[in-house]
């Protein structure tokens, strides 16, 4: 049977193998497969979640922890090893992007912080995750213990700008021989919220081979448009990724972005191709 504990005047209850947080009542009784489950009424109030390695939940108005499993300590350990390496993987990235940051990301952005710490928020978990790296082997918790995961991007994914405007439509073809990405896109008729026709519209062309990200202003998304970004540094052969976004005429809200040309199926979209 359950004991009642008193308080011992310090905060913490103690007798016998009795326990308790609060100066209202604790107890511990044995679980039918042998393990503990401590009951207790706190201060706090209903806590649902984790602490350390213990899980709060709430039955029939009661507050109830248990403590968890080693497998379950093993399984949180694991999550955060993998959050921080896709957190990891967006700062990784945000070299690779600072350019189209610096206009995607502006100051004062609903919801994300400007620059790089937008791009990772942005980012981390979605487009940058982190993956197994021998999903076989058992995980390992100990600090000595090897790295389980490394990072990946997934470059479709990405989004090199963030904020309340709409996402404009637009094409993107790769011009292998003039060593180009041609966009193009047609002009709006109607404004509507977050679709202006002074919007800026953007277009940027990323190289991960090269770590770099060309980024020029296309047009105005208003009037409908050609324009041709140079890739300077580029070898034929290399992947590039291309995306548009807007910004308002001022620059300081932006919209998310698009990826329109997957770099892994460039020679579908190579200009001219049958």
């Amino acid at each position: 049977m359950p004991r009642e504990v008193k308080d011992n005047g310090t905060g913490m209850q103690k007798e016998g193998q009795g326990f308790g947080i609060t100066g209202k009542f604790a107890y511990l009784c044995k679980k039918e497969n042998g393990g503990i489950m401590a009951i207790a009424n706190s201060i706090l109030g209903k806590i649902r979640g984790s602490i350390s390695n213990l899980t709060f939940y709430v039955r029939k108005g009661e507050q109830q922890v248990i403590r968890k499993k080693p497998s379950e300590r093993q399984t949180s350990s694991e999550r955060q090893q993998r959050q921080e390496t896709a957190f990891a993987e967006a700062m990784e990235q945000s070299y690779t992007f600072i350019d189209a940051i610096e206009v995607g990301f502006p100051e004062g952005v609903k919801g994300y912080p400007a620059g790089i710490q937008g791009f990772v928020k942005a980012n981390a978990g979605k487009a940058c995750t982190g993956e197994r790296i021998d999903p076989s082997a058992k995980f390992k918790r100990q600090k000595k213990a090897p790295r389980a995961f490394r990072g990946r991007t997934d470059y479709t994914l990405v989004q090199v700008a963030a904020g309340p405007l709409e996402v404009p439509r637009a094409e993107a073809v790769l011009d292998e021989e003039a060593g180009t990405v041609v966009f193009s896109w047609e002009g709006i008729e109607l404004e509507a919220y977050g679709r202006y026709r002074d919007d800026r519209l953007y277009g940027a062309v990323a190289c991960p081979d090269l770590r770099n990200c060309y980024v020029e202003e296309l047009g105005r998304r208003g009037e409908g448009g050609e324009h041709a970004v140079r890739l300077v540094r580029r070898k034929k052969g290399m992947a590039v990724w291309a995306y548009v976004f807007a910004t308002d005429a001022e620059g300081k809200a932006a919209s998310g972005s698009a990826c329109v040309l997957d770099g892994t199926m460039k020679d579908e979209q190579l200009k001219g191709k049958d």
